[in-house]
């Protein structure tokens, strides 16, 4: 699992003093810009890249933004860049189902070496109808790849955003209710570094666009909040 550095957490600690002490907005940013940053990977596929909203960050920006007001320094990392934000990294490939994801994950976490990996996969294979009864197994092979390229690693297992097509929805439904028994799965064998984080749980169809898959603007602000609230107690130390 991710343990913040003694010195990650004495800065926190300042921040929270300063906080107190009335100190300036500016000066609490300051002290968070001097931390050594947490290294957050976004993995999946279009949903990760930000494909749907209207600046291209997808959830990524809001949840920096979070995090840094928390007094968390991030720093996302990743191949490719979208969105305006000014740490647009991330590995978000559009298309890619759970085991084109798995076939690239080790080169990605070997380079970029991330503290945090926010994984969402498995839309299109709901989307492609590829071999769907093993989806969850896939997937749980893939948390394993994570795990064994980087055992340190604080590893986020998000469920499958809801479908307008009601097709899909139960597709994505079904992989969902395997996906929680196979991360469920893993904690119980001991894998306490790796976390559930409902997505589905938080959205509606009115969050997702007329193309019937990728979040609004609207709902990739919940899903970085459900992001937020699950990283938040670990990053500054309180939660594991």
């Amino acid at each position: 699992m991710f343990r913040p550095s003694t010195s990650r957490c004495l800065a926190v600690v300042g921040i929270t003093a300063l906080g107190i002490l009335g100190l300036s907005p500016n000066a609490q940013a300051d002290e968070v810009a001097a931390q050594e940053p947490v290294k957050i990977m976004p993995l999946g596929a279009s949903m990760t890249y930000g494909t749907g909203s209207t600046t291209g960050n997808g959830y990524r920006a809001e949840l920096r933004d979070e995090l840094t007001e928390a007094g968390v320094a991030v720093d996302f990392v990743g191949s490719l860049s979208s969105g305006t934000m000014s740490d647009p990294e991330n590995e978000g490939h559009g298309g890619y189902r759970i085991d084109q994801v798995a076939a690239g994950a080790q080169n990605w976490l070997a380079t970029y070496q991330p503290d945090v990996v926010l994984l969402a996969a498995g839309t299109n294979d709901t989307l492609q109808n590829y071999d769907l009864p093993n989806a969850p197994a896939r997937l749980g092979a893939l948390i394993d790849e994570i795990l064994d390229a980087r055992p340190g690693v604080t590893l986020m297992v998000g469920t499958l955003q809801p479908s307008r097509d009601a097709t899909d929805d139960a597709q994505v439904d079904e992989f969902n209710a395997g996906a929680r028994t196979v991360v469920a799965d893993k904690v119980a064998a001991g894998a306490t570094n790796v976390h559930l984080v409902d997505l589905n749980a938080v959205l509606t169809t009115d969050d997702i666009l007329s193309d019937k898959i990728h979040p609004n603007d609207g709902g990739y602000t919940k899903i970085a909040q459900a992001w937020f609230d699950a990283l938040e107690p670990i990053l500054a130390g309180t939660g594991h």
